[in-house]
């Protein structure tokens, strides 16, 4: 996996950055499909912002955490990133993914809808 860390308003330190790497390494183990991953820490006067972009196959992820803590505000992004892409494979084990082979139901005896209006 690909793994960018970027500062904006300040130098990103080599345990930050391996910390922060670590977070994404620990999510493309558990999901295999991320191929590119991107971090941007910005460093504010009151808190701290944390923003993670993920891409994988066909998806394009972002989630986002504020908090006094850099590490902290990392820690809730990637959980964040976490609870979307465990909720997004739930979705596609549940409904299936499989392309081409949706049908439609409907049923023998089924009539055209009502008209609004009353013919005069």
């Amino acid at each position: 996996m690909n793994i960018q860390v970027q500062g904006r308003h300040l130098v990103v330190s080599d345990v930050l950055r391996q910390h922060a790497e670590l977070v994404l390494q620990r999510l493309g183990r558990q999901f295999p499909a991320i191929r590119h991953g991107h971090i941007t820490l910005t460093l504010g006067r009151q808190e701290h912002q944390v923003d993670i972009r993920v891409w994988a196959e066909g998806l394009d992820l972002r989630s986002e955490a504020h908090g006094e803590d850099l590490y902290a505000a990392l820690s809730r992004a990637a959980g964040k990133l976490e609870r979307r892409l465990q909720k997004g494979n739930d979705r596609n084990y549940r409904f299936g993914n499989h392309h081409g082979q949706h049908a439609t139901l409907r049923c023998p005896d089924q009539r055209p809808l009502a008209r609004l209006r009353p013919e005069t």
